[in-house]
């Protein structure tokens, strides 16, 4: 179940984000609705992150190709979704410049951020555009509402294959002792047999 109550944690945190940016729209906003709205998208990213790396065991476990599928869609829809997710986690590296992509690859690859402190940038557009949070980090920038929603939508699938292999493994276990339990009988009638034979034959 922990993709769906991460789901559920990705619908919650959403409704705190989507009230700390109404009162931003109303002009009535203070320090603590700034740090509300700006950390609300940072547990947003963090809560999706989470039920990607269900689906990512589920699946290396399963092979699941509905769950593969549904993996795709998501990834089409929320490409930099991880990326982000990195930069939000390491925020307090990358805030001082001493983050790993601030850094030169070991190939000899130039730093992918240019950016010496980064701070992020939350903004809003209004209902025409979707009425939707962005959240710029270093060189990426995601539409929050996506992810959330591409997120909601595939913890349950993530959910059924899992149940499912559960099933499936424990069946396999339940075959396995019972295909044991029947060996194990057999050879107790077989020496059972066998013993019986030998007394009657030594009292003959």
């Amino acid at each position: 179940m922990g993709a769906t109550i991460w789901a559920r944690a990705v619908q919650d945190v959403l409704a705190l984000h989507e009230s700390a940016r109404a009162r931003f729209a109303a002009n009535t906003a203070g320090l603590e609705d700034w740090e509300r709205f700006h950390s609300t998208a940072f547990m947003l990213v963090v809560a999706v992150e989470q039920i990607l790396g269900f689906e990512q065991t589920v699946r290396r476990l399963t092979g699941d190709a509905e769950l593969a599928k549904a993996r795709a869609r998501f990834d089409y829809v929320c490409p930099e979704a991880e990326g982000l997710r990195d930069l939000v986690a390491h925020l307090d590296d990358y805030a001082v410049g001493s983050g790993v992509r601030q850094r030169p690859s070991s190939e000899g690859s130039p730093a992918s951020i240019t950016e010496e402190n980064v701070s992020p940038l939350a903004y809003w557009v209004n209902a025409e555009y979707g009425d939707s949070t962005y959240l710029n980090l270093g060189d990426k920038q995601l539409n929050l509402g996506d992810p959330a929603q591409a997120a909601i939508e595939l913890a349950p699938v993530i959910e059924r294959v899992r149940a499912k292999y559960l099933a499936r493994v424990e069946q396999e276990s339940n075959d396995l002792m019972r295909q044991r339990f029947e060996a194990y009988r057999a050879r107790v009638d077989d020496e059972l047999e066998t013993g019986g034979q030998d007394l009657l034959d030594s009292s003959a």
